[in-house]
């Protein structure tokens, strides 16, 4: 009943702009989680087979390939549903979050037998993107300040008037990207080492 609920209320884009965090007033969506209701999609299909759990997960990855996410792969934490950003905080944790989704989607003999071709190619770009920001945005491993080595970019613009100033905003390093893209990374890799149809193994020349 909860997945069938959740399917209930998708939104043609693929997102649930009723249900907050995202604001179906002003357009805004958070970006994880509608990432989150369709995983808990896909984990609904794995128990049941029903397919369309399956497909209503696939048309939340879509709209992040197509609207969502830029074509270097980033994301940003200021989104809304019509494709607009503020090109300030950068939400690496999304990224991941899209990535784990999308190898998912793609592991499943249904999305293959059922999807059409262009649907298919559009999940497969989600993780060439998604694979080479990641990669190009991890701070090295002997970097200077050791909160920072190895970790994701996650960046937060706030305001911080009480102890900067009125005019002032704090750059501020979550600790998500790193959450996010590690189990992404994991999971790409562990898809690169089960896959063997052509399509995936040419995935797999994006981190290998």
């Amino acid at each position: 009943a909860q997945a069938e609920a959740t399917v209930a209320y998708q939104d043609e884009h693929g997102l649930w702009m009723l249900w907050t965090p995202n604001d179906n007033s002003t357009g805004y969506l958070h970006l994880r989680y509608n990432l989150w209701y369709a995983h808990s999609l896909v984990d609904a299909y794995e128990l049941t087979q029903n397919e369309t759990y399956l497909t209503a997960a696939a048309r939340t990855a879509l709209f992040y390939v197509s609207t969502v996410q830029r074509s270097d792969g980033t994301m940003y934490y200021e989104t809304n549903v019509d494709g607009s950003v503020i090109e300030n905080d950068i939400c690496g944790s999304a990224v991941g979050f899209l990535l784990h989704l999308v190898l998912r989607l793609l592991q499943t003999r249904a999305i293959a037998a059922h999807q059409p071709p262009a649907t298919l190619a559009a999940l497969r770009l989600a993780v060439t993107r998604s694979v080479a920001w990641l990669l190009s945005n991890q701070y090295p491993p002997d970097h200077a300040d050791p909160s920072l080595a190895g970790a994701f970019l996650e960046l937060d613009f706030r305001h911080k008037a009480t102890y900067l100033g009125p005019h002032s905003r704090a750059v501020i390093h979550r600790d998500l990207g790193s959450s996010f893209a590690l189990p992404a990374l994991g999971a790409y890799d562990a898809f690169c080492r089960t896959m063997s149809d052509a399509a995936s193994r040419r995935l797999c020349g994006a981190g290998h």
